[in-house]
């Protein structure tokens, strides 16, 4: 498949990385949201450097986790842990460590595309309450107005609240024309879709936690990448596309 960076430039003229500028307004919450249990979303993980929580992840196995790149990129590798199995972000559940992060070989820290980390944890996760979800395959097509849920525990609101308890929002999938359109000067590609409310004052619903699952009855079509932080209704959810990876994350994983 063509890079979608060919249409961007076909429809904007020109197209550049996320400028160094914007990094700061790159937007890692669920607005809108509504608290849930880990029961419903068991393969939900929280991310920690050296003890304090810094993005959501994703079970894929019993010793294996995904999480955006710009998630566990500059962090020490000694220090990150994930807790699995507990709808609260700070207690219960079963904690372990990261051994290893594999980042996709083509990551770029400037256009977060393949926004893919592999995380190898050092121990099996057996907590009852966590189970690995099911990998959407290479040839699932993510569809426009397909309504996915993201989870995590970002901010709930404008005014800085995180939550202590899992939140939950259910948005459909954006036509990446609209999207294309909404970021101007953005490149986006085929390792990427997108999604949110658009036009709905007040319900930033499409704002997650960054590395957090994006899925389907059960199934992950993609992570929580990014979002700019301008208080804008029109302004969707970029995801990082699982389908686009699947062949790196089965090489590696044997999954």
């Amino acid at each position: 498949m063509l890079k979608l960076t060919v249409l961007v430039l076909a429809i904007l003229g020109s197209a550049f990385s996320l400028p160094a500028s914007n990094t700061s307004n790159v937007d890692v919450r669920i607005i809108g949201g509504s608290d849930t249990s880990i029961s419903q979303h068991p393969y939900q993980l929280a991310l920690y450097s050296n003890r304090r929580f810094i993005c959501g992840a994703v079970l894929i196995a019993h010793n294996w986790a995904i999480t955006t790149a710009h998630c566990a990129d500059g962090w020490q590798i000694s220090g990150l842990t994930v807790r699995a199995g507990s709808t609260t972000v700070s207690s219960g559940g079963q904690v372990a460590s990261v051994r290893n992060v594999i980042f996709h070989q083509e990551y770029n820290r400037r256009t977060l595309d393949y926004n893919f980390a592999l995380l190898h944890l050092a121990g099996s996760v057996a907590v009852a309450s966590a189970a690995p979800v099911r990998l959407a395959d290479e040839y699932r097509d993510v569809r426009p107005g397909e309504w996915v849920n993201i989870t995590g525990w970002g901010r709930v609101s404008v005014t800085n609240e995180y939550p202590e308890i899992l939140q939950v929002a259910l948005v459909p999938v954006v036509n990446m024309y609209e999207c294309l359109i909404a970021y101007p000067g953005y490149i986006l590609t085929d390792t990427m879709f997108c999604g949110g409310l658009l036009g709905i004052d007040g319900k930033d619903a499409s704002h997650g936690d960054r590395g957090g699952p994006v899925s389907f009855r059960g199934e992950l079509l993609g992570l929580i990448s990014w979002a700019l932080n301008h208080g804008s209704p029109v302004l969707p959810d970029v995801y990082a596309s699982i389908p686009s990876v699947r062949g790196w994350i089965r090489s590696v994983t044997g999954i």
